[in-house]
């Protein structure tokens, strides 16, 4: 792991808000668009993936927002590099664009009653499009936004870029509740569910324009006037580097998993599996998804002081110890107050293992190959452990007939970051007394 990142200096490294709302504002939409993907899985899949069980209808749908994920870690492999040799700016033009793209295709592919099977091919296209584009996007927006911070407010500063996973889930669980209390339920399975996608397709502009109007990052300015931008990132971070990129995978893996769990699995398995109403659901998933936007930066602010892997490894490994007596709880009392129990709990562990992630794995890499490894490391994490927990704690209650069966698969997720965290921890104790011993 890198220990000569060559910062610049505090005194000149002034955080610009617009490079904070410019980088955020990627993982926004895009949690946006996911979690609405989530609340209307039920009416994408009947759209979709007709069928006469409806549950098979819902799998076809969590497939879909699943396999987007698979397509990040090529996301992060191929568009990633741009940010390191061409800039973080650059990139991250390149993204949105893709981004504002694959919603607009969306928001308008016609359904399987209209074009047949080309309609859920369409709408698999448009998933892998955004899976693609967030697999670079989220590497550079958080080296944009680290890199503009001072060190000493790197936790704080990064911090923001996970407040765009929580602004995201928000927005998009108070849009599907105002499209589901608005409409009539023929307007809402006719056209209503597109409304969200479009809105995500027209923000995307805006954004652009954000992100034109702000300076590169002034790290990777001191690099590429030195001439150090590297010529093939991709095989430098796994040449030197593929243990920092392991760990990552590991630090990653609870925090995604546990965040699309509690949000897109969540409000689908409330409703259908605990009758719980759905408008309900959305409004105790909104109250989740503030408490989570406003301790996002409080865990931030605190691992500039305690150190983001102590924060991020008890975060995970509370949520070992506490997922499967919540499910329990819930599942044998299912209501709103236990399921803002479940949920709050949960965004609190989220929040804490989100904002100390963009600064402690940052600091894991050299500047010049630094937004290629993070990403690939994350995105890992994100499309193996994060994107498929829908779909696997949906399939994982119909195979076996058990409702607590998906804590199963997050109490794995939880087991593997605190192994990660606490591998982590020791390499780096190791290494300071070694550093010591020779100094």
């Amino acid at each position: 792991m890198s220990t000569h990142s060559r910062p610049i200096p505090e005194s000149i490294a002034i955080p610009d808000r617009r490079a904070i709302v410019a980088a955020g504002i990627g993982n926004c939409l895009e949690l946006f668009d996911l979690t609405v993907f989530g609340f209307f899985a039920v009416v994408i899949g009947n759209q979709f993936f007709p069928s006469t069980d409806p549950l098979t209808s819902i799998l076809g749908s969590f497939a879909t927002f699943a396999i987007g994920f698979l397509m990040r870690p090529a996301g992060a492999l191929i568009l990633a590099s741009i940010g390191d040799r061409h800039g973080r700016k650059a990139l991250l033009t390149i993204t949105m664009s893709l981004m504002g793209c694959a919603s607009l295709g969306i928001a308008l592919v016609p359904n399987y009653a209209q074009i047949g099977i080309a309609a859920p091919l369409l709408l698999i296209l448009f998933r892998l499009v955004q899976g693609f584009a967030a697999g670079g996007e989220w590497g550079g927006a958080v080296t944009m936004m680290v890199e503009h911070a001072p060190p000493s407010r790197r936790g704080f500063i990064g911090s923001f870029q996970q407040v765009g996973f929580g602004l995201g889930i928000l927005a998009g669980t108070l849009c599907a509740a105002l499209i589901n209390l608005g409409l009539t339920d023929a307007a809402r399975l006719s056209w209503g569910w597109r409304l969200p996608f479009l809105l995500g397709a027209l923000v995307a502009p805006v954004a652009l324009y954000i992100r034109k109007n702000v300076d590169e990052s002034p790290e990777f300015k001191q690099i590429a006037a030195a001439g150090h931008r590297p010529r093939t990132p991709v095989r430098d971070a796994f040449a030197h580097h593929w243990r920092a990129i392991l760990a990552v995978i590991g630090i990653g893996t609870a925090g995604t998993a546990a965040g699309y769990i509690s949000s897109q699995f969540m409000s689908s398995f409330a409703v259908k599996s605990l009758g719980i109403p759905l408008g309900r659901v959305s409004l105790v998933i909104s109250l989740a998804s503030v408490l989570q936007v406003i301790l996002i930066p409080f865990w931030g602010w605190l691992s500039d002081r305690v150190g983001g892997l102590v924060i991020i490894g008890g975060a995970a490994l509370a949520y070992t110890l506490l997922i499967y007596p919540l499910f329990n709880m819930l599942i044998h009392s299912p209501g709103v107050a236990t399921l803002a129990g479940v949920v709050c709990v949960s965004a609190v562990l989220v929040s804490a293992s989100f904002g100390p992630l963009p600064a402690l794995i940052s600091a894991f890499f050299p500047i010049e190959i630094r937004t290629t490894a993070i990403s690939i490391g994350y995105n890992f994490a994100a499309a193996i452990f994060g994107g498929f927990a829908p779909f696997v704690g949906t399939w994982l209650v119909r195979a076996t007939g058990d409702l607590i069966a998906p804590t199963y698969y997050a109490i794995g997720c939880g087991i593997i970051s605190t192994v990660a965290a606490l591998t982590v921890a020791l390499y780096m104790k190791r290494q300071a007394s070694y550093a010591l011993s020779v100094g």
